[in-house]
């Protein structure tokens, strides 16, 4: 390889390394795939609709809105719902018994609801007849 050659492969690599450090810097190697939340969306969420979802959900479900990180029910940073899923969940319960039905009633469950529900309800998954998650 001759010098020219050289000098091209090192400003090819030395071009490559800044690309690279610049996507890392940047995320661009981790696309954001999170689904959006309505708590998130609005200043951090209801502080008492955060609590309430603590002490009632925390411990099964992911919402980073409220610094939860349970493991059992789906984590709600990833997956969107509308209100009224959350809502018929909340109410009916889901995961074929896994979360139990009318854990929280009235205004609570409104607030949680909104907590959790995605401003768009594109985003949502559909729900299907008999399904509940």
């Amino acid at each position: 390889m001759n010098s020219s050659s050289k000098g091209i492969a090192i400003g090819v690599a030395a071009l490559a390394a800044i690309v690279l450090v610049i996507a890392l810097v940047a995320g661009g190697g981790d696309e954001d795939t999170t689904a959006p939340s309505g708590g998130v969306e609005s200043a951090g969420g209801d502080p008492a609709a955060v609590a309430t979802f603590q002490d009632t959900c925390g411990e099964c479900h992911t919402l980073t809105v409220a610094g939860t990180s349970g493991d059992v029910g789906p984590d709600l940073d990833d997956v969107a719902f509308t209100r009224d899923r959350v809502l018929a969940a909340i109410e009916n319960g889901a995961g074929n018994g896994a979360m139990a039905a009318g854990l929280l009633e009235g205004a609570e469950a409104d607030a949680v609801a909104e907590l959790i529900a995605t401003d768009d309800p594109a985003l949502a998954e559909p729900v299907s007849d008999g399904e509940s998650k």
